[in-house]
Parts: C-alpha cells; sequence; structure tokens
C-alpha cells in the first residue's frame, strides 16, 4: 500500500495498492469514500477497466459477535466488459476470496 493523497482513513484519502494474485501482480487506486467504522466503511478500487464500489456494513449481534454485509457495484471498460460477461464467476470467487480473508484478519487467525 502506497499513500498517495488526503488524510489517512478520511474520505478522499487515495492510496495505491499493491496484489498479487497467483503470478499476476495488479495495482489499483483506492479511494476512501465513507469512513464511520466501526459501523460502516466505503470505498471505490480502480483499476485496467474496473471500477468497482464495496460498501461495508458491520453491525453487533445479540450475542457480541458482528454480522458483516458487503454490497459490491462492478463497472467495466473495455476488454474486461467482455470478460465480465463471459466469465462473472471470475469476480464473484475473487470478492468471496477477499472476504474470507478480510474474515480470518478481523478474527486474529
Amino acid at each position: 500500500m502506497e499513500h498517495v493523497s488526503g488524510e489517512a482513513g478520511q474520505p478522499g484519502n487515495v492510496h495505491k495498492l499493491y496484489h498479487k494474485m497467483g503470478k499476476r501482480e495488479m495495482e489499483m487506486i483506492e479511494t476512501i469514500t465513507e469512513n464511520d467504522m466501526p459501523k460502516r466503511f466505503v470505498a471505490t478500487y480502480e483499476s485496467g477497466g474496473v471500477w468497482n464500489i464495496v460498501e461495508n456494513d458491520f453491525t453487533e449481534n445479540s450475542d457480541g459477535t458482528t454480522h458483516w454485509h458487503i454490497d459490491t457495484e462492478f463497472r467495466c471498460t473495455g476488454f474486461m466488459r467482455i470478460m465480465t460477461a463471459l466469465m462473472p464467476f471470475m469476480f464473484k470467487k475473487q470478492t468471496a476470496k477477499m472476504q474470507t480473508d478480510f474474515k480470518a484478519f478481523a478474527e486474529g487467525a
């Protein structure tokens, strides 16, 4: 992660993120649009013809555990638009993996 601009953790804060997925390396720009932690966190992500928004909402359950609700929206251009039409499972699979990884991180596993 590399800070680009804005105040850390605040709306308008921009980071460049570096991901390695298998042998593929990827850069994306994260822009925080809303940060009301621990209740809500919203950011947009842009990379290579893909723009998506991720809305995370956290609520406490009666047993003290946390319910995490995530809404995502993808918008694609060019070649990536074709890929989403032909292989929507690719985006669903990657989103599910990131959710599982975040859950493990949040639970300290």
